[in-house]
Parts: C-alpha cells; sequence; structure tokens
C-alpha cells in the first residue's frame, strides 16, 4: 500500500479483511494531515471557534437568518488546506477516504436529533465537474450513512479561493432548483468542505427555503 499524497510505501500488515477495502488507504507519517478537531465554545450561528458562546463578527452582519445552523469538524488550518488542495486542485479522490469514520462520527455528534434527514451536497457548475471529475462535497455526503438528494444545480462562476472577501459576499446567488424534483419531507443538511464566509451555503439555503423547505442547517468538512 502507499501513501496517498507522496506514494512511497507504507509497512503495513495485511489481512483478509483488509484486502480490497476502500478503508485501508492511508498517509505516511510525514504525509499524515495534522487536523484540528473543533472543540469548545463555537458562535452558535456558523460554528466558528470562539472564546465565549456569543455570535461572531460575520453572523451579527447577516441580515437574513434562513439557515438554522451550521456545524463544522476541523479548523481550516494549514494543513486542513493542503488537503483540501490535493482533493480538489490536484483531483485526487480518496484524499478525504481515510477520514470517513470521523466525518460520520462527526456528523452524528451534531445532528443526531434530526429525524428524516435528507443530505443535500453543494453543487459544482457544468464545467467544474467536467474539470474535476467529482464533486468533493458528494464525497463528503457519501461518507455520511444518511439519504443523499442532489436538490440543487448551479451557474459556472469563477472559483470562490480566487476571490476577495468582498467579492465573495457580492456574489449573486448562483443556485438553482432542479426542474420537477420532488423535495423531501423533514430536515435538509446542506454539505459542503469549507465554510469561510458562508456564502455559499446561505445562497444554497436561501432557494431551499424559497422552494418551501422550512428547516435546514449544514454540515461543512472546516470553518
Amino acid at each position: 500500500m502507499k501513501c496517498l499524497n507522496c506514494l512511497t510505501e507504507l509497512d503495513t500488515l495485511v489481512s483478509w479483511q483488509s484486502i480490497g477495502q476502500k478503508n485501508s488507504l492511508a498517509y505516511c507519517a510525514d504525509c499524515q494531515p495534522k487536523l484540528e478537531i473543533i472543540t469548545g465554545t463555537i458562535c452558535p450561528d456558523c460554528g466558528r471557534g470562539m472564546p465565549t458562546r456569543e455570535r461572531c463578527g460575520d453572523c451579527q452582519e447577516r441580515v437574513t437568518k434562513i439557515l438554522s445552523y451550521n456545524r463544522s469538524l476541523y479548523h481550516y488550518n494549514d494543513a486542513c488546506k493542503q488537503l483540501l488542495a490535493l482533493c480538489k486542485y490536484r483531483y485526487h479522490y480518496h484524499a478525504l477516504t481515510p477520514l470517513k469514520q470521523e466525518i460520520h462520527q462527526g456528523f452524528l455528534q451534531q445532528y443526531c436529533q434530526l429525524k428524516k434527514v435528507t443530505l443535500v451536497p453543494i453543487p459544482l457548475s457544468t464545467e467544474r465537474m467536467e474539470e474535476r471529475l467529482f464533486n468533493q462535497a458528494t464525497l463528503i455526503a457519501s461518507m455520511i450513512n444518511r439519504p443523499m438528494l442532489p436538490l440543487l444545480h448551479k451557474h459556472h462562476t469563477d472559483k470562490q479561493a480566487h476571490k476577495s472577501r468582498k467579492e465573495r459576499l457580492d456574489t449573486v446567488n448562483p443556485f438553482f432548483l432542479k426542474e420537477g424534483q420532488v423535495l423531501p419531507k423533514g430536515p435538509i443538511v446542506l454539505i459542503d468542505d469549507v465554510y469561510t464566509t458562508g456564502t455559499t451555503i446561505h445562497h444554497a439555503a436561501n432557494v431551499l427555503h424559497h422552494a418551501g423547505i422550512t428547516e435546514i442547517y449544514s454540515f461543512t468538512l472546516a470553518r
């Protein structure tokens, strides 16, 4: 077995149970992402780590509040940025696979109280999907043992990573609902890789809200 990042051979014990299992994919000691799970007090709206349980400045500035709240698993530190860059910009489909169990457990800790929940991954535009060949939000959602429904489409836009904070906040809503889509009953949890300004998540929540969905949350890998 080789490291997912540097491709060096890993010293592993092979068993009949491990043969063919995708969960056996791993990083070497040097490449293992040094991720930090968000713990302690957080902003009750967006899930950002905070010294006190008060709404952060970003959430205080937000005029409308359609999203019930966001929760994230990891701090968006340098290690997390490098991991997501490996996944999204080096097109490494299995970069997040070793985190599957931690992602699933992290979701359950935050949303175990929701009944008949449906996961809605944030979509990529057709152009971006042709470039990347997979959607990292759908990949994250597939690691959570809950029903998933791709309700949304997205118009093509410039990459969020290339935009300033002001440009992100001023972005026109790029999402729209799929035609003829039957909406699920019960709460929706939007799934994405990163919550930064929250613009992407809130744009998607607005579309679902106007379609008639009243209980909307979000879960992201990082904040």
